[in-house]
């Protein structure tokens, strides 16, 4: 009979650790292995203009003219320079850094896209990092600004398969502003490299990023393969 109680309540926990189950309601955004962008780009204008991205480099081309930036040859590998290099490309470029930081390296680092037109006015999420190489997870969602709201981080969750311990950071506009850790198998006895990952911030009253972009990166300690990472946000 003990054996069958210890092996329900294990059964329980591990529920509870796989499905986030959150006190207040909100909007759930998720980025599984592969898919967490680098940038995000819009075109305000009448040219037709094209973007694509292989591991090394990023192509522009407007009205048939292409100009590709090499990110090896960039005056630092960082995602920040990245982002000023494509923006100079076209007076009608906007471009700003999405689930990345501006000192982030990136050769080598992301997923190769094909070339597709960027439709005027339209936000494009873009150079996917590549999850193994850069050994961790990152999920972003966009100032409230855009939508007339003000939000609120209110807890994480997810998948980030691999080895290695886990630290969690949560980011406002480039600012840390959260962080915690998770031993290499979480919770204690799990035998599996899977960090089940079930953080409720409610205690806190919720991390209040108000117009701000919300950024939450999980790096794991040696390796990082499939899986994901998300968060929670509520409106205030």
């Amino acid at each position: 009979m003990k054996k069958l109680t210890e092996i329900g309540i294990m059964a329980v926990l591990c529920v509870l650790f796989v499905i986030p189950v959150f006190a207040e309601e909100g909007s759930y955004k998720y980025y599984a292995a592969d898919t967490a962008p680098v940038l995000r780009i819009r075109y305000i204008g009448t040219s037709t203009v094209l973007y694509a991205n292989n591991a090394t480099t990023s192509t522009v081309t407007v009205d048939g003219a292409a100009t590709t930036i090499t990110y090896g040859a960039m005056s630092a590998d960082e995602a920040g320079v990245l982002q000023g290099d494509i923006k100079a490309v076209d007076a009608g470029l906007d471009v700003e850094l999405a689930a990345a930081l501006s000192a982030d390296a990136v050769d080598g680092l992301v997923i190769a896209t094909t070339s597709f037109t960027l439709e005027p006015g339209v936000w494009y999420e873009v150079t996917p990092w590549d999850t193994s190489g850069v050994v961790r997870y990152d999920a972003v969602a966009w100032g409230g600004e855009e939508y007339g709201v003000r939000n609120k981080l209110t807890g994480i969750y997810g998948l980030p398969t691999g080895t290695g311990a886990v630290t969690i950071s949560a980011y406002f506009d480039g600012t840390l502003v959260h962080t915690m850790s998770y031993p290499t198998t979480w919770p204690t006895g799990q035998t599996t490299n899977v960090a089940d990952i079930h953080e409720e911030l409610v205690l806190l009253g919720g991390l209040y990023a108000g117009e701000k972009k919300i950024h939450l990166r999980a790096v794991r300690a040696t390796t990082a393969t499939t899986g994901g990472i998300g968060f929670v946000m509520t409106q205030y």
